[in-house]
């Protein structure tokens, strides 16, 4: 009889003590998968930032030396790694100077969105725009980047705009592949802790009912 309510204290200690251990893993593996996202997007974000960033260097060097190969070459680049979005260089009249679509190249822009990207000047961040873009009689949802072009200090000297159209449909994609990737990583871990966490429960619930075993031998 003895022996029975042994076996159940024991059963009913690596019970408890398991569930606590699931508890714990779980609102921990909660909050590590909501602030991975979060940090999933702010990655995802300052990318894209330093993709336009770079376009933009790449074009005050064609400036300086006078040659558009660097930029021409950049936009090729940029095509390929990005072929449902865009790339361009736009004059500070509105005329395009380089863009991922050849055909565009020597076209006046002067649809609203351009027209705030050349008026905008902060050079430390850019300016983003939610836009449609209707190809081929299907709309598409664009996130549009845009820094000013400036060079010289005094005084500073505007040459137009670097601006990068990344899809949308595709941000979400690749965030949700990432978020995927950590959510697999994180599932790994849970699985490790709960064996881990149900091991210690039973080593627990032996420690905790040998002395009682120990006093009822004695008593």
């Amino acid at each position: 009889m003895a022996r029975k309510k042994r076996r159940g204290l024991k059963f009913k200690l690596a019970f408890f003590a398991t569930l606590l251990v699931v508890l714990v893993a779980t609102t921990f593996g909660y909050f590590i998968l909501q602030g991975q996202k979060k940090a999933i997007v702010k990655s995802d974000r300052e990318n894209r930032i330093g993709i336009v960033k770079g376009l933009r260097q790449v074009v005050r060097e064609a400036i300086l030396v006078d040659d558009d190969t660097d930029m021409v070459n950049f936009i090729k680049l940029l095509k390929r790694s990005q072929p449902k979005g865009y790339a361009m260089v736009i004059e500070p009249d509105g005329e395009i100077r380089v863009h991922t679509n050849f055909n565009l190249i020597g076209t006046t822009l002067t649809d609203e969105a351009t027209q705030k990207a050349l008026v905008y000047r902060n050079r430390s961040y850019p300016l983003f725009q939610d836009l449609i873009q209707e190809t081929e009689g299907k709309k598409r949802k664009i996130l549009d980047l845009s820094l000013p072009v400036v060079i010289g200090v005094n005084p500073p000297k505007y040459h137009g705009v670097a601006r990068v159209g990344f899809d949308k449909a595709e941000i979400v994609t690749e965030i949700n592949r990432s978020h995927r990737k950590s959510v697999g990583q994180i599932q790994v871990a849970f699985i490790v802790a709960i064996i881990c966490g149900l091991l210690g429960a039973l080593l627990l619930a032996t420690f905790i009912t040998r002395p009682l075993r120990t006093l009822q031998m004695g008593s």
